[in-house]
């Protein structure tokens, strides 16, 4: 589990049925210590096993100022776990016949750097790609405009040699969607929300949906006095393959039960996707198929983090 200065949880746990009680039991007193110590604003949680929701929790404040409390229908922005709407969409689109993630970039955009051509959407998206960022210091209006900011840049590294996060890969990777597709991302990912029985989610700035938006905080720069307002900031359409979504915490529920029930995509592909990507050592890259991926003993751990506020991760084993 992990949470934040005003953050939102989901984690499907591994729990042995024999000690659910006893390990649900302690995520309270868990919660209210970590929570005291980190100087927390307030929070949602939610533990889910096998697809059934186990523990939810939400506590603290929706903001500081105005005493407002965080209740079930605050909406909270979710950062880089939009990106998984996108890697959905993507799979689907594969199983489709309509993209194959082994395409180069080159196919995607013409006129890029000879040395990006022939990146392949799949490293891209594994974040093994060393394309330059264009986020945080050359963001600009157009998806041009900011491509244009780093084409001179040098590649930070041979491509497949390493990861390194950058959300030029999921420009990339949002506009390869869009013209396999013909649809635009938001349109994709709008039919997910229903799909997933999603009443209170959306792109910040295109509806009224999420009517309680939660404010986020960030911790002073040295730590001396309590959490500052963080606002963020106001991203350009282009960015929305990385960011953009606001969500409630039971919207996020239902999304991960219908995702992992085979509702949105079929399931054979969606394990696939969390196979580990090799790196020439041996070892397993910390992204597969735009899945964070990580290994703890014999348990698989995936997902992913946004804005070092929220979590969602989806904890399983071989057998399960």
């Amino acid at each position: 589990l992990a949470w934040s200065l005003s953050g939102l949880t989901i984690a499907f746990a591994p729990f042995p049925q024999a000690h659910a009680a006893d390990e649900l039991g302690s995520i309270g007193d868990l919660l209210d210590v970590t929570a005291a110590a980190y100087g927390t604003v307030g929070y949602s949680v939610a533990v889910l096993r096998r697809g059934r929701l186990l523990y939810s929790r939400h506590a603290g404040l929706a903001d500081r100022d105005s005493g407002a409390r965080i209740t079930a229908r605050s909406a909270y922005p979710i950062y880089s776990i939009s990106k998984l709407f996108l890697v959905v969409e993507l799979l689907k689109a594969r199983e489709r016949g309509l993209i194959e993630l082994e395409m180069p970039l080159g196919a995607i955009r013409s006129g890029l750097p000879e040395t990006w051509r022939n990146i392949t959407l799949a490293q891209a998206i594994a974040h093994v790609s060393g394309l330059p960022a264009y986020s945080p210091d050359r963001v600009k209006p157009t998806a041009d405009q900011a491509l244009a900011a780093i084409r001179e840049l040098p590649p930070r590294f041979v491509p497949g040699t390493r990861n390194d996060y950058s959300q030029t890969n999921f420009l990339f990777a949002k506009e390869a969607l869009e013209r396999a597709t013909g649809t635009a991302l938001t349109a994709l990912v709008d039919q997910q929300f229903r799909a997933a029985g999603m009443h209170h989610s959306g792109y910040s700035g295109r509806d009224g949906r999420h009517a309680r938006p939660v404010t986020t905080y960030q911790p002073a720069p040295l730590r001396d006095r309590p959490p500052v307002a963080f606002m963020p900031p106001s991203w350009p359409p282009y960015t929305q393959g990385s960011t953009g979504i606001s969500s409630t915490l039971a919207d996020m529920v239902a999304w991960s039960q219908a995702l992992l029930r085979g509702a949105l995509m079929p399931l054979a592909p969606l394990r696939a996707s969390w196979a580990p990507f090799a790196m020439p050592g041996g070892e397993a890259a910390w992204h597969t198929h735009g899945w964070e991926y990580y290994r703890h003993d014999d348990v698989t751990i995936v997902g992913h983090g946004g804005g070092v506020r929220h979590v969602w991760r989806h904890f399983f084993r071989a057998d399960d």
